[in-house]
C-alpha cells in the first residue's frame, strides 16, 4: 500500500508540473491596423467681385479683384479653373457682362495675378492655378484680378452682372 501511495504522489506531482507547463505555454498572432485617408476638398466659398461704377467716358481701366477660399486634406495637389462665366457670347478670352434689361454688354476679364497678363481659364497647365501639397485642413486664400477695359464707349446705363463657376480638380 506504501508502494502505490508514493506512485500515486509521484503520479499527481507528475501531473501537475505537466499541468503547470501547459498553463505556461503561450501562442502569439499579428493582424495588421490600416486606415485611408482620401484627397479631399471640404469646402469653397467665394466674395463677389465688384467693379463699381464704370465710366465709358474714363481712359483708366476699371480694376478689381476678390478672394475665394478652398480647404483640403493636408497635401492635395489641386488646379482651381474659372468658367467663361453666364452671359451669352462670352468666351474665356472675353468674358461679358450682360444686363437684362439692354442689348448692350460689357467686356471684362479676370486674370491669375496683378499684372492682368494671364486670363484666368479652364485649361490646366496653361490658364488655371495650380498648388502642390495645398492646405494642411484650413482655408488657402486665391485672389482673382478683374478688369474692365476703358473705352467701351456704346454701352447703356444700367446693371450689369455676370456669373462665374471656380472648379477646384483635385
Amino acid at each position: 500500500m506504501k508502494t502505490i501511495l508514493q506512485r500515486t504522489s509521484v503520479f499527481l506531482a507528475s501531473g501537475l508540473m505537466y499541468a503547470g507547463l501547459c498553463q505556461a505555454a503561450t501562442t502569439t498572432a499579428t493582424f495588421t491596423v490600416s486606415a485611408t485617408v482620401d484627397s479631399q476638398c471640404q469646402s469653397l466659398s467665394a466674395n463677389a467681385l465688384s467693379f463699381g461704377n464704370y465710366n465709358p467716358a474714363s481712359a483708366t481701366d476699371n480694376d478689381a479683384q476678390a478672394t475665394f477660399t478652398v480647404r483640403c486634406t493636408s497635401g492635395t495637389p489641386i488646379v482651381v479653373s474659372l468658367n467663361k462665366g453666364t452671359t451669352t457670347g462670352g468666351t474665356i478670352a472675353q468674358r461679358l457682362l450682360g444686363s437684362g434689361t439692354t442689348d448692350t454688354f460689357l467686356n471684362y476679364n479676370l486674370y491669375t495675378a496683378t499684372g492682368r497678363s494671364l486670363v484666368w481659364g479652364e485649361t490646366a497647365g496653361t490658364n488655371t492655378m495650380s498648388e502642390t501639397g495645398t492646405g494642411l485642413g484650413t482655408d488657402v486664400s486665391f485672389t482673382v484680378f478683374g478688369r474692365i477695359p476703358a473705352g467701351q464707349s456704346n454701352i447703356k446705363p444700367g446693371n450689369y452682372a455676370d456669373t462665374i463657376t471656380i472648379t477646384v480638380t483635385y
